[in-house]
C-alpha cells in the first residue's frame, strides 16, 4: 500500500509528522476515488481551504474535526452507483480507532465532490434506527421488571393487617395525628411461599 510522509500544521503554527497509508485509489485519479483522498489528504494536513475544494456546498458548513494524533489508513472499497451518489466504502484507522464509512460522492460543477453531510447522515440513520430498536426492546424490558417488582411489593403488602378497634390501619394507636404522612401495613416483609 502506498504511503506518503505527510506534516500537519495546526492553526497555532507548530507541525506534526503523520504517515498516510491508502488503497483502493489515488490521489491522482480524476474519479471520485481521487477526490476523495485528496480531501483526506489535506484534512490530515490541515489545509482547510483544499479540504473544502473536495467537499459539496452544502457539506462546507459542516465542524471540521482536529488533526489524527497518529499515523492514518485508508482502505477504499468498489464504487456502486446509488440514484445520484456514487458511493465509495471505506475503512479508516487513526488514533487506534477503526471506522467504517460509505463516502456519498456526486458531481458539481463538474468535479467530484465529497458529500459529507449525507454520508454522515446516512451512518447515523443507521446507527439511530439500531439505537431505537434496542431502546425498545429494553424499554420492553423494563416494564416487565417493573410490573414484577410491583407484583412481588403487591405480594408483600397484602393481606390482612392485625386488626385493632384503636386504629383504622390496625397499628395500634391513634393515627389522627399523623393523617397526613402516608402509612403502610406494620408487617415483616417475609415473601410467602
Amino acid at each position: 500500500m502506498p504511503t506518503l510522509d505527510l506534516i500537519h500544521k495546526s492553526e497555532d503554527g507548530s507541525t506534526k509528522p503523520i504517515k498516510f497509508t491508502y488503497s483502493g485509489g489515488s490521489p491522482d485519479d480524476s474519479g471520485p476515488q481521487g477526490a476523495l483522498l485528496k480531501m483526506m489528504i489535506a484534512t490530515v494536513t490541515g489545509d482547510v481551504a483544499t479540504a473544502e475544494q473536495y467537499l459539496d456546498e452544502k457539506s462546507k458548513a459542516m465542524p471540521r474535526s482536529g488533526p489524527p494524533a497518529g499515523d492514518v489508513e485508508v482502505n477504499l472499497g468498489t464504487p456502486t452507483v446509488e440514484g445520484p451518489f456514487t458511493i465509495i466504502p471505506s475503512e479508516s484507522k487513526a488514533d487506534g480507532q477503526a471506522i467504517n464509512l460509505p463516502f456519498h460522492m456526486v458531481q458539481e460543477n463538474g468535479a467530484w465532490k465529497v458529500d459529507m453531510a449525507t454520508s454522515i447522515e446516512k451512518m447515523m440513520g443507521g446507527m439511530m434506527e439500531l439505537m431505537q430498536q434496542a431502546m425498545s426492546g429494553l424499554g420492553e424490558g423494563m416494564a416487565k421488571i417493573m410490573d414484577g417488582v410491583g407484583e412481588a411489593m403487591n405480594t408483600a403488602f397484602s393481606g390482612e393487617a392485625p386488626s385493632s378497634t384503636s386504629s383504622p390501619t390496625g397499628n395500634g394507636h391513634d393515627d389522627s395525628a399523623d393523617s397526613d404522612k402516608p402509612t403502610l401495613p406494620k408487617r415483616p416483609l417475609n415473601p410467602k411461599p
